[in-house]
């Protein structure tokens, strides 16, 4: 459980770094979008069309971390009533719901992929395959970070009450 903690935490790092560049390319070119047509009063879609890819690919990554780091909206009043042994049963229920919905996520980021493979975007000409493999990539780390927290919350912690480890209370 180490090693892969330390693999997730260098790959959560090199994915904070790749936002913050994206982040910084969509802001100099809202930037450079909101320069030319306020002061020089000449529009450029190639800069719009730039700010809108990286959102996508930000937005994307930015809900895997949200994941690894437990950060999402959850209704948390209504698994902190049930016993501890039901607590677990019920966490592995909506684990269970939310890698079914990251499967078909992948699925329909495979699908969509291969169809915008043969579009290019309208300003910059580049494949929109690249723009909707964010979805693939995405639901990839989704799925990478939701097992981790799977094992973390149910499974961990289930094999110790099951060992008769006692009722240890976790985080959830």
């Amino acid at each position: 459980m180490d090693v892969m903690k330390k693999v997730l935490d260098k790959l959560e790092k090199a994915l904070l770094i790749l936002m913050g560049i994206l982040l910084a390319v969509m802001v100099l070119s809202i930037f450079y979008q909101v320069l030319l047509r306020y002061v020089f009063q000449s529009a450029n879609v190639w800069s719009e069309e730039l700010a809108r890819y990286t959102t996508l690919w930000i937005t994307m990554m930015g809900a895997c971390i949200a994941t690894r780091r437990n950060r999402h909206i959850r209704v948390g009043f209504l698994i902190e009533k049930v016993p501890y042994k039901a607590r677990l049963v019920l966490l592995a229920v909506v684990y269970i719901a939310m890698f079914v919905y990251v499967i078909h996520l992948f699925q329909a980021g495979i699908i969509m992929t291969s169809n915008a493979t043969r579009q290019r975007s309208p300003a910059m000409m580049i494949n929109m395959g690249i723009m909707y493999s964010a979805i693939i990539v995405g639901a990839s780390l989704f799925f990478i970070f939701l097992v981790e927290d799977f094992l973390k919350t149910v499974i961990i912690p289930a094999i110790t009450v099951w060992r008769g480890g006692g009722e240890k209370e976790t985080k959830s």
